[in-house]
């Protein structure tokens, strides 16, 4: 099985609704902004905004695309009220209770929490004093309309038909399975993240944007592409090209990065040759690993602190493919129907993944970034519980040498989110194979294809 364009729109989704795009009507205006003695006034629209905002009135279905040039892109009209807290303050912004009087705090949020506008009335220039409303998940409240602004930035399309990711069958990936849990040593917990194949047809060029030329390991130029796009493939390190060709991060040149065409079917490359695999491969800090494990499997001990490079290249090589197993993982139900083991293969790294981070690759599914609709957020593992670690995570700031913002504590995460931890456990003695064994029916013949000029999705 491969992923190919398939033009019927009505093919239905992972949860069981129609494969038709769906358009969200945003939250009607609720017109100027509000000061303190008009709070009464204000908290009366406020009310009736939030019962069509979060009522069925929010949805309305498009007709099915035609069923012979499905389209590549759906706008998502809603989340162009999409927004985050823009100001940076260490205390962070009390939300109010709409219902409450008077009203009282519910929340409090943090420089760059996502939430969801319902206002336009919102930004710097707004008058001190003004609440505005917004939602955060399934909460709505009040908060000051200086502190939060719209996400200009950020993307409102989503792939025309949704893709399936298969699981590898563990069977595939280890030359014999462990046969006693006891071999499983406790390395956790690790924080989790997720990382995906980014999409070019996700990231147009403006029309007076200069192209950005990709080269491969010889200078050759594979391709011109939107910055945007290349710095979505990048932070992924994956991506598949509107040709159809998928290219994985291979290096730096005298001109940067360069990049390597993949052969069909490939869903990118782990670090020694090791190849990807959505839901079983994940990256880690080798260098943590080891510490966490003592030295076993003849590591260096102690380099998570200096990071010596050689020691880290030590390590890296010495416990690359390593079993791990993540008990809060196991049991997910997959969008190809089986049920998750909590079991991955570490065998990647990341700039962002150090010390008891881990970054778990999920293909062309969603890496739950807050920032996008639930379209392009969302994966199996997301919808079975499991949290990210996320911009607000951080609360603490300090200026940079640009004057750009930067954490003051880059582990904050674990005393702002510490539920977001997940207990791990590796195999000290056990190594996943480079390429999936073949066999295994359907789930370990599948792999990824992107025919020119359509969105991808199961064939």
């Amino acid at each position: 099985m491969t992923f190919r364009c398939n033009p019927n729109p009505g093919r239905m989704d992972r949860t069981g609704n129609p494969g038709r795009p769906v358009v969200c009507a945003p939250a009607a205006p609720l017109g100027g902004p509000a000061s303190r003695p008009a709070a009464r006034l204000l908290l009366v629209h406020v009310s009736v905004a939030l019962l069509c905002a979060l009522s069925a009135c929010s949805a309305v279905p498009m007709p099915a695309a035609h069923a012979e040039e499905p389209p590549a892109l759906v706008e998502v009209p809603e989340w162009r009220s999409l927004g985050r807290i823009q100001t940076y303050d260490p205390a962070g912004f009390p939300c109010f209770d709409v219902r409450a009087e008077p009203p009282k705090e519910v929340l409090r949020l943090f420089y760059k929490h996502p939430l969801t506008l319902l206002s336009p009335a919102v930004g710097a220039s707004a008058p001190d004093g003004t609440l505005v409303p917004v939602r955060v998940g399934e909460l709505s409240c009040l908060v000051s309309a200086r502190a939060v602004g719209p996400m200009h930035t950020m993307p409102v399309e989503c792939l025309a038909a949704p893709l399936s990711v298969p699981v590898r069958p563990l069977s595939s990936l280890l030359d014999s399975a462990p046969s006693d849990a006891s071999q499983a040593v406790s390395v956790g917990p690790l924080f989790p993240t997720f990382y995906q194949v980014a999409f070019e047809v996700l990231y147009p060029r403006k029309p007076d944007e200069k192209p950005v030329v990709l080269e491969d390991q010889k200078g050759k130029a594979i391709g011109e592409v939107s910055a945007g796009f290349r710095k979505a493939l990048l932070i992924q390190g994956t991506g598949a090209l509107a040709d159809g060709r998928v290219v994985n991060v291979a290096g730096s040149g005298r001109h940067g990065r360069r990049f390597l065409v993949l052969p069909e079917g490939s869903y990118g490359l782990g670090i020694a040759g090791y190849n990807l695999y959505p839901y079983r491969s994940a990256a880690v800090d080798f260098d943590w690993l080891c510490d966490r494990l003592s030295g076993s499997g003849r590591c260096v001990v102690g380099n998570s602190e200096k990071k010596d490079k050689e020691a880290t290249r030590a390590n890296r090589k010495a416990l690359v493919g390593m079993l791990l197993y993540v008990p809060r993982l196991a049991g997910a139900t997959m969008a190809d129907g089986t049920v998750h083991d909590g079991r991955v293969c570490a065998v990647d790294v990341g700039g962002g993944i150090r010390n008891d981070r881990i970054d778990l690759f999920v293909g062309t599914d969603g890496a739950g970034n807050p920032y996008y609709p639930p379209c392009r957020r969302d994966n199996p593992w997301i919808l079975a519980g499991i949290q990210s670690l996320i911009p607000s995570d951080w609360h603490r700031f300090v200026p940079g040498e640009d004057g750009v913002l930067v954490r003051e504590v880059e582990t904050e995460y674990r005393q702002v989110s510490p539920d977001k931890g997940l207990e791990v456990f590796a195999y000290p003695s056990v190594r996943c194979r480079k390429e999936a064994a073949a066999g295994g029916g359907k789930q370990a013949a599948a792999g990824l294809v992107i025919e020119p000029g359509h969105s991808p999705r199961w064939r």
